[in-house]
């Protein structure tokens, strides 16, 4: 049964053609699961709309093609340590799950994310903040796209306002997988 979300497992859906498949009856998202983990690509729903955690990065980075969690390490430079993470960068378990930073906390203890498919709503695209230290005990490598204009953000600026940092979805113990 799919979920009533706007993701699926192996999507990479603009806006256009997930309004037209809605039109048209496809589902509004997708289930993962350790069979679809298995069978990668081949189990792309062709009756469902959405994107998943990779899909929504290669549009976040407009690129031209879905790049997977494996295939963003092609497009991307490994980050010396998490220290040097900026917004725009992205946090990256092969075969697993990738979000986009958004910003550290006051401390620099916690990380500010966009992702899709992961604690607490899984499938809902959304602002969260974690443990740098429990999500880099996942397993996630840092990483910055080539692309990525290297433009300093002065010390006195804040990426996220007081209301989007107040919003965050609170994760302290991140696990990685989906219902």
């Amino acid at each position: 049964m799919p979920s009533e979300s706007d993701n699926k497992w192996g999507g990479f859906d603009g806006p256009e053609r997930f309004d037209r498949g809605i039109a048209q009856g496809a589902a509004a998202g997708d289930v993962s699961s350790p069979e679809k983990r298995r069978a990668d690509d081949d189990a792309v729903s062709q009756h469902a709309v959405g994107l998943d955690c990779s899909g929504f990065i290669s549009r976040c980075l407009k690129l031209p093609v879905v790049h997977d969690t494996a295939a963003l390490p092609t497009v991307c430079d490994p980050l010396p340590s998490a220290e040097d993470l900026r917004p725009g960068d992205l946090l990256n378990i092969p075969h697993r799950h990738v979000m986009l930073v958004a910003g550290w906390s006051e401390d620099r203890e916690w990380i500010y994310y966009y992702e899709t498919g992961g604690l607490p709503d899984y499938w809902r695209p959304g602002l969260k903040k974690a443990p740098i230290g429990e999500l880099l005990a996942l397993g996630f490598q840092p990483l910055r796209y080539r692309g990525m204009r290297p433009v300093p953000i002065p010390a006195d600026r804040k990426m996220l306002t007081r209301n989007q940092r107040l919003e965050a979805a609170i994760v302290p113990k991140p696990e990685i997988g989906a219902p």
